[in-house]
């Protein structure tokens, strides 16, 4: 049944992509061709031509032979073996070499292009359905993709290989973008697809539906901050609608599309990071905090351990490394912490462990309820979920 099932996506995925449809249309016009123009010659062959009754004819002229001499000289071989000897027949064969020539390398050449045009996919054929894997699209550029992949599987932050990065992206890879694809290091854990995300074929091909996170990237760049920030709405829109569970991150230019997100029915984005807000916020938390933004930076970037000798030979250049190899690691607290203050747990994972404690993630579960116009009839209520984050 899985192979049934696998056979029939690559056949709609074909129909898709023009190019099933364009190899019928060929063998459909070569065939009515042929067998069109083998009746017809056949026809005039064994009656003859009407103006001259005793003129030559091939009344012995069967089907099959008259079908054999159009594919003959269709293909251009010509054995001679059986030829017109009416006007009418060989008046019949020119129009249909003309045909051919017109029509023939017309339809091959639409078939070329198609195939030239193929979605390329970098990194494995097979659809990752039973591990852990997340999706990057939208503006899929190679620094950020080359971040991505130094984040996930640094040997610092001790990743697990079966965690894969699935790229979906409209344009073909460029050339560093294929380097990086092909390297020893991500091969087989990194796969690069063409493809849309309005396309339903192509977002079976990165195995939406088991993904655990969407990943919508933004042109920082865009001559339209407006144009960009609302195709990956829409993008995100078509991941969710395609049925996900997965936890949608997005990125936006402009602050005031941040409401339009959330304004999308029957979608959960989970988070929204708007370019312009970070920005603005970092640059006036700096004003308060000097050194704010280079903290924050280190904190979300892994560092390797290696000190270079110039580093080594300037004080504040080995404080700043030191800095530098401090990250951030989402672990959920032991029941020991609880009943205590942020203070309080900060000490103890500190004197026990040297780890300082940042922030705390919770999950608060509310209930709302509502009551009815009359007082005989009461609505149940309903809990809702929230998260907060609490920082020290």
């Amino acid at each position: 049944e899985i192979h049934h099932q696998q056979w029939i996506r690559k056949i709609s995925k074909a129909i898709a992509e023009g190019l099933f449809n364009q190899v019928f249309v060929l063998v459909l016009q070569i065939l009515i061709l042929i067998f069109t123009t083998a009746g017809l010659v056949q026809m005039l062959e064994t009656s003859g031509d009407f103006w001259d009754s005793g003129g030559p004819s091939r009344p012995d002229l069967n089907f099959f032979q008259s079908v054999y001499m159009t594919v003959v000289t269709i293909s251009t071989v010509g054995y001679g073996d059986i030829a017109p000897v009416t006007y009418l027949g060989r008046t019949t064969i020119m129009l249909l070499i003309f045909i051919a020539i017109l029509i023939l390398p017309m339809q091959f050449g639409r078939i070329l292009d198609l195939v030239r045009s193929k979605p390329v996919s970098i990194g494995g054929g097979l659809l990752w359905r039973s591990v852990h894997h997340v999706i990057a699209t939208g503006s899929v550029q190679y620094v950020p993709i080359y971040d991505i992949c130094k984040e996930m599987y640094n040997p610092e932050a001790r990743l697990q290989r079966e965690n894969k990065l699935a790229i979906l992206a409209s344009d073909n890879p460029s050339f560093s973008m294929k380097e990086l694809l092909l390297s020893p290091i991500y091969r087989g854990v990194v796969r690069y697809h063409q493809g849309s995300p309005m396309v339903r074929p192509d977002l079976d091909s990165v195995a939406t539906t088991t993904a655990t996170a969407i990943f919508v990237l933004a042109n920082k760049l865009a001559e339209n901050p407006q144009h960009e920030d609302e195709r990956n709405i829409l993008r995100l829109w078509a991941f969710k609608n395609h049925g996900t569970r997965a936890r949608g991150y997005v990125q936006l230019l402009r602050g005031e599309n941040v409401h339009r997100a959330l304004m999308i029915p029957h979608t959960s984005i989970d988070n929204i990071m708007c370019i312009e807000k970070l920005k603005l916020n970092i640059m006036g938390q700096g004003c308060l905090w000097p050194g704010l933004s280079t903290f924050l930076f280190n904190l979300v970037r892994q560092s390797s351990d290696s000190i270079e000798s110039s580093v080594t030979r300037n004080k504040w250049l080995s404080e700043y490394h030191y800095g530098s190899l401090f990250s951030i690691y989402r672990k959920r607290l032991a029941s020991l912490y609880v009943g205590h203050t942020f203070t309080e747990a900060a000490n103890m994972l500190y004197s026990c462990w040297e780890v300082m404690l940042f922030a705390i993630e919770m999950d608060v579960v509310t209930s709302s309820s509502s009551s009815s116009s009359t007082s005989s009839s009461q609505q149940p209520s309903f809990p809702n979920r929230r998260r907060d984050i609490y920082l020290n």
